[in-house]
């Protein structure tokens, strides 16, 4: 008689099932995690944006970026693409070798991955909302900032980061 002790198929389908559940209650655990990494990313490129911007105001004696850049109520932004020369950036290469990739973690949002800035002034009307802090989604640019106060924003309507607050006001 052989007294090899092994497992039986019992045994292992029960050890089998016991991962197949913890793998399925892990799974959406994992992807929030991915979210929350991607939101935090561009929540730190916005304070890098905001850093950016001071360190341009102090430099320029007091004068935000883009003071001159025509902004009107026809036009309500200008945008401003990483293709554009780099006369029309004020930031780049100055002050950051490039803006940073837009990444708020949700699927389908318009805006992933665009580093473009929409320029807005305060006598734009329409596609910006100071309210909401939001430009026409899809349209223009995922970093708005604001000539005349030097503000950067974020142009995401209607989008909730994983702790339920709006993107827009972050």
């Amino acid at each position: 008689m052989s007294n090899k002790k092994a497992f039986t198929l019992i045994e292992l389908m029960i050890v089998v099932t016991i991962i197949g559940l913890l793998a399925t209650v892990s799974m959406p655990k994992f992807a929030d995690m991915l979210k929350r990494a991607e939101q935090a990313s561009s929540k730190n490129n916005l304070g890098v944006l905001r850093s950016v911007g001071g360190i341009y105001y102090a430099d320029h004696l007091g004068e935000f970026a883009y003071q001159l850049t025509p902004v009107t109520a026809g036009d309500d932004y200008k945008l401003i693409t990483m293709l554009d020369s780099l006369d029309d950036n004020a930031f780049v290469p100055k002050y950051l070798n490039e803006i940073p990739a837009f990444r708020c973690g949700i699927q389908g949002y318009p805006n992933e991955d665009v580093r473009d800035i929409a320029v807005a002034g305060t006598a734009a009307g329409g596609k910006f909302d100071y309210a909401t802090r939001s430009a026409q989604e899809g349209a223009g640019a995922p970093w708005v900032y604001i000539k005349e106060t030097g503000m950067w924003y974020v142009n995401c309507l209607d989008r909730f980061d994983t702790t339920g607050v709006s993107i827009s006001t972050w």
